[in-house]
């Protein structure tokens, strides 16, 4: 597993219902295909402007296929101009995985 960790903090100007927009596309597209290896992801607010993304990719393989996808690059530079004010990312491939007891899916 590969898991990559993405901080940022969003510019005073940033248009948030287009940043939403495409954060359900790209979600859409990385999820959609299996050649990425998509095992979902978890977003934590840090603050009004500030998050952290935790995404989790079967292999490192997979996340590099995600990376290198064309329309995801461009909607990264997007990113740079019109949303984040700074962003860093941090990736790793999982050493073991463990939990207790066996995760189940709640249901409401």
């Amino acid at each position: 597993m590969y898991v990559n960790i993405f901080e940022y903090k969003m510019r005073a100007d940033a248009d948030m219902s287009a940043y939403q927009e495409l954060a359900v596309e790209m979600y859409g597209a990385v999820s959609a295909n299996p050649q990425y290896e998509f095992l979902g992801l978890q977003t934590f607010a840090t603050s009004p402007t500030e998050g952290v993304v935790v995404e989790r990719f079967g292999s490192l393989e997979g996340a590099r296929r995600w990376a290198s996808d064309p329309h995801h690059r461009e909607v990264q530079r997007r990113g740079q101009r019109e949303f984040y004010a700074w962003y860093r990312g941090f990736g790793c491939v999982v050493d073991h995985e463990y939990h207790h007891p066996e995760p189940v899916e709640e249901t409401s």
